[in-house]
């Protein structure tokens, strides 16, 4: 068996179109970098957005369940996975925070397909 390795994603969500756009990190070897991963982005990502710069702190801080959400629409979290291939932790991932979106507002978002690990 593979050891376990950790992902961050951003998601973006489009209230228009009710779909998820995700995007990926490479397998991390640990939680620690993985939120370290996140931090940057976010800290980069606030210069530019400053309704990111929130988000930013409360990660900074320690983020319930390895969450953050900013303006409405963007997220960030880290989660853990096993083996080789992340596909299908990925797509688990996705489509349990969609379920949840789900049942807290009534709203069915459109989940994508995750791409193959190459």
């Amino acid at each position: 068996m593979e050891h376990p390795h950790w992902h961050y994603v951003s998601m973006d969500l489009d209230p228009i179109a009710l779909t998820i756009t995700p995007v990926f990190s490479p397998p991390l070897t640990d939680r620690v970098i993985a939120h370290l991963e996140t931090q940057r982005l976010l800290d980069a990502a606030a210069v530019f957005k400053p309704e990111i710069a929130e988000a930013a702190k409360l990660w900074r801080c320690g983020a319930d369940d390895d969450f953050v959400q900013a303006g409405g629409r963007l997220t960030w979290a880290i989660f853990e996975c096993e083996g080789a291939s992340c596909e299908a932790g990925r797509q688990a991932y996705l489509d349990d925070w969609a379920a949840n979106i789900e049942a807290a507002t009534g709203v069915a978002l459109r989940v994508p397909r995750v791409e193959t690990d190459a």
